[in-house]
């Protein structure tokens, strides 16, 4: 448990409580003339004020702190608190979602988004209905929907009599993850899971030319609201510069379909979502493949892309790496956005152990997430995931990367009320006392700030 007396810091709402006792003691010392009676009430309204920090330090200040520090030569334990307690992870679970897709499908597997007929084509017709099909590739965007246009194109295709169907491939499934916040929906880190959102599944929004689907209105509370089945969304406040679109796939079938127009290619039915069932196709007539899955998940563990992992669990089956067991924590989704998650640092720190890819793929200081973190590390030897949402921080990776000493860690930190800054401070202390301790050889001098926050080691 922490402490906002941790840090061996004096809080700031303190003081003035202080300078005004102080001051009480002042005026009261004018009225009694005895020295001892002066003294009596200054040390009262001292304790007052002391008494009245310790209970807002209580609170807002208390928290749960979990982390695990382990070498990784010979797995012993250098530094633990509490690392077997479950805690919600935010996005750190993203490296397990990353190491599950590597281990069941590789790190060179791609994904397809393809387009295929159902009918018969004679003179450039199709008599019967265009289909585009996706399957997890969390990068698609405009330019691969105009490649894929331009490739039917080269087949001869000139007039599809049939409907533009939208087919979101073997993934689909709810649009949004289990647990998620609802009033998150619609904004950019929250958007629907379609392995047919082109990029990232976000609009990019104009005031001179919103989309008729988007009620706007200018207000001083600010608010994205996406009501569940419909169409549109509400804004209220001032115009964000991008939204996650509702309805993502039948966007992207419409922005095909102009595509299509573009190269000269007719759609005279409509742009429809696919059954539950998959319809079949006769023949596919354009391909797009992703990049590999290992730079897939370079660039969605950097910029901590929710989209991306989600298509990503749903590949795999929402299976977690062989190194944890299902009974032994609880994971709803692939991104981390749920508070439905659980797990500990001993778990996260089992993963990365277990998949030592994952080090070459995480970001370094400097870098997505980590652009402002631990920029005193000249030497880049942390590689790092972060995780944020409201009373949640958490951190995990590897510390001492290529050198002998190298080590994993996490940190999870629950239940904190302050603000964001404060929770990173405590993570970057860390991470601070860590390499003092085990890099530099630097003495650890009982009663530092460091100590007093780290508390007792466990050693293994």
């Amino acid at each position: 448990m922490g402490t906002g007396i941790s840090g061996g810091k004096f809080p700031r709402h303190v003081l003035p409580i202080l300078k005004y006792s102080w001051k009480r003691g002042e005026r009261l010392q004018g009225l009694l003339c005895e020295t001892e009676q002066m003294k009596l009430t200054r040390l009262l309204c001292l304790l007052l004020a002391l008494a009245f920090w310790d209970s807002q330090a209580s609170a807002q200040d208390e928290y749960e702190l979990s982390y695990l520090l382990i070498r990784q030569s010979d797995h012993r334990v250098l530094e633990a608190q509490e690392p077997d307690k479950l805690r919600i992870p935010a996005s750190t679970l993203k490296i397990v979602t990353a190491a599950a897709a590597l281990e069941n499908l590789g790190a060179d597997h791609t994904f397809a988004t393809s387009c295929g007929i159902s009918g018969n084509v004679r003179r450039g017709r199709l008599k019967g209905d265009l289909i585009l099909r996706g399957e997890a590739d969390p990068e698609l965007s405009q330019n691969d929907l105009r490649d894929l246009a331009r490739q039917i194109w080269a087949t001869g295709l000139r007039r599809v009599e049939g409907d533009l169907v939208v087919d979101e491939g073997p993934y689909a499934g709810s649009p949004y993850g289990v647990g998620w916040a609802w009033d998150d929906a619609g904004e950019e880190y929250s958007p629907e899971i379609s392995s047919l959102a082109v990029d990232h599944g976000l609009i990019t929004l104009e005031a001179k030319s919103s989309p008729a689907w988007l009620d706007f209105e200018p207000s001083e509370v600010a608010s994205i609201r996406i009501v569940p089945g419909w169409e549109g969304a509400q804004v209220r406040g001032m115009l964000p510069l991008q939204l996650a679109a509702p309805r993502s796939a039948l966007r992207t079938g419409e922005q095909f379909r102009q595509h299509l127009r573009f190269f000269g290619i007719r759609v005279l039915g409509e742009v429809r979502l696919q059954g539950r069932e998959q319809k079949a196709l006769d023949t596919t007539v354009a391909v797009h493949r992703s990049r590999p899955l290992i730079e897939l998940l370079r660039e969605a563990l950097k910029i901590s892309d929710n989209l991306a992992m989600e298509l990503l669990s749903r590949s795999v089956g929402s299976v977690v790496p062989s190194v944890l067991r299902d009974e032994q924590l609880r994971i709803v989704d692939g991104s981390g956005l749920s508070r439905y998650n659980l797990i500990s640092t001993r778990q996260l720190t089992s993963v990365l152990l277990k998949n030592e890819e994952l080090q070459e793929i995480l970001p370094a200081p400097g870098q997505g997430t980590l652009a402002k973190r631990f920029l005193w590390d000249k030497e880049t030897t942390i590689r790092a995931k972060t995780g944020s949402m409201s009373n949640v921080s958490a951190l995990t990776g590897y510390l001492f990367c290529g050198t002998p000493k190298e080590c994993v860690f996490a940190i999870m930190i629950n239940g904190h009320l302050g603000s964001t800054a404060d929770r990173k401070d405590i993570e970057d202390r860390l991470m601070r006392s860590w390499v003092k301790r085990y890099e530099t050889g630097e003495p650890y001098k009982e009663g530092s700030e460091e100590s007093v926050l780290l508390g007792p080691s466990m050693q293994r």
